[in-house]
């Protein structure tokens, strides 16, 4: 089963930096963290070492904060900026 994860990761992470890629600059560095767990995946299923115990596991916290910080960031002034530039958004009665 771990092989199936690794490889939703990997497929997840190659169709956010391909197909959307022209919408955002923002799915180049989300595909890029879903490669990244679906290489973490693989080598937990292939490798003796359980890399879901400590300290593994800090580290895929450490790396996940990381990322998902600034790309949550970037996400929400995006969607800011876009709003804004539409005229705010929906219409208030």
């Amino acid at each position: 089963m771990p092989y199936v994860y690794a490889v939703l990761w990997l497929v997840i992470g190659f169709i956010l930096i391909v197909k959307y890629r022209k919408e955002s600059p923002i799915f180049y560095a989300a595909g890029g963290f879903f490669f990244f767990l679906g290489f973490w995946w693989g080598a937990d299923a292939i490798l003796a070492v359980d890399l879901f115990a400590s300290p593994w596991v800090w580290i895929l916290r450490a790396v996940s904060i990381c990322v998902l910080l600034p790309l949550v960031i970037f996400y929400f002034k995006h969607y800011r900026d876009r709003s804004a530039q539409s005229g705010g958004g929906e219409e208030k009665h």
